[in-house]
């Protein structure tokens, strides 16, 4: 119960920003128009539906207990709703979660050499992108639909688990690879931003290189423990130690899916401008000195 207290603790909040962000943007659509708000918000979309995957198969069944209220629930779960299918999602959305912060890292570099060619192309097609990342992990998730699932009652715990017959295998030999790739090509495409701007001093160096370097190091690190957590799950698959892991890797996912609206909050002035006239704050009157913006790290 400590554990979901503290779970709540940061998730509500960030939560709220997520709102609070994605309200800002659609209401001053004309301002945050670019091809990277657009991203942005199918990102948000991702991260809910991530939210909403880990808030009801994990962390509500480790709170209840056989004589618990939900317990009926999970059962009812059991014998009406697609279980593989619900299980497979948990991979699905590493798949698209990684995938999404590879296309902003590639977005931001593509419109950083060449806005004029660059940002109308994201603009018109970025959302045929997206519908691809949406259904091409399924080629991989769709194993688990030939494994029964189901939502277990662990004596051991005294709480239910989300489980399956389906070997870790049949999904990780290429979700890994895709994992370690992503994050290369994100690595990859920030250094070059970084690089790039620090060139043409588009901003004062010191600023670009402060900035990159603190959302690159934020989102390469959770994508890299991720990474590492989910090869760890693997390779101890039939030892105990597997235990340990996957009492961590739940904090890791959720950094990964709730860390977006903060960045974006302290990176970008004019969404911190906005929040916090929202909130409250006093409104200033700040000049645009820049079209592209240093917002979130892929």
């Amino acid at each position: 119960m400590i554990t979901f207290i503290v779970y709540l603790l940061y998730a509500i909040p960030s939560l709220i920003l997520y709102f609070m962000t994605l309200f800002v943007i659609i209401k001053n659509k004309s301002e945050f128009s670019s091809s990277f708000f657009q991203l942005y918000c199918y990102d948000c979309l991702v991260n809910f539906a991530t939210f909403l995957k880990v808030f009801t198969t994990l962390r509500l069944p480790e709170i209840t207990c056989h004589e618990c209220l939900l317990a009926s629930s999970f059962e009812w779960c059991n014998k009406y709703l697609p279980m593989p299918f619900i299980y497979s999602m948990g991979y699905h959305m590493a798949f698209l979660q990684y995938g999404i912060t590879t296309i902003i890292s590639l977005n931001r570099l593509t419109v950083l050499l060449n806005y004029k060619l660059f940002e109308p192309l994201w603009k018109k097609y970025c959302w045929i992108i997206i519908l691809l990342l949406i259904f091409l992990p399924s080629l991989s998730t769709s194993a688990a639909f030939n494994y029964p699932s189901q939502f277990t009652y662990l004596n051991s715990t005294d709480y239910y688990s989300l489980t399956t017959e389906m070997p870790l295998l049949e999904i990780y030999v290429s979700l890994i690879p895709f994992m370690i790739i992503a994050i290369i090509i994100s690595l990859i495409a920030n250094y070059s931003s970084f690089k790039f701007v620090k060139k043409v001093q588009l901003w004062k160096a010191s600023k670009a290189e402060s900035n990159f370097l603190k959302i690159l190091s934020t989102t390469l690190v959770i994508q890299m423990i991720g990474t590492f957590l989910s090869t760890g799950m693997l390779v101890f698959e039939q030892s105990d130690f597997k235990t340990n892991l996957s009492v961590i890797r739940p904090f890791v996912s959720d950094g990964l899916t709730l860390v977006q609206p903060w960045l974006l909050y302290i990176f970008s002035h004019s969404i911190r401008k906005k929040i916090n006239t929202m909130l409250g704050g006093r409104k200033t009157s700040v000049a645009t000195t820049s079209r592209i913006l240093i917002g979130r790290s892929p």
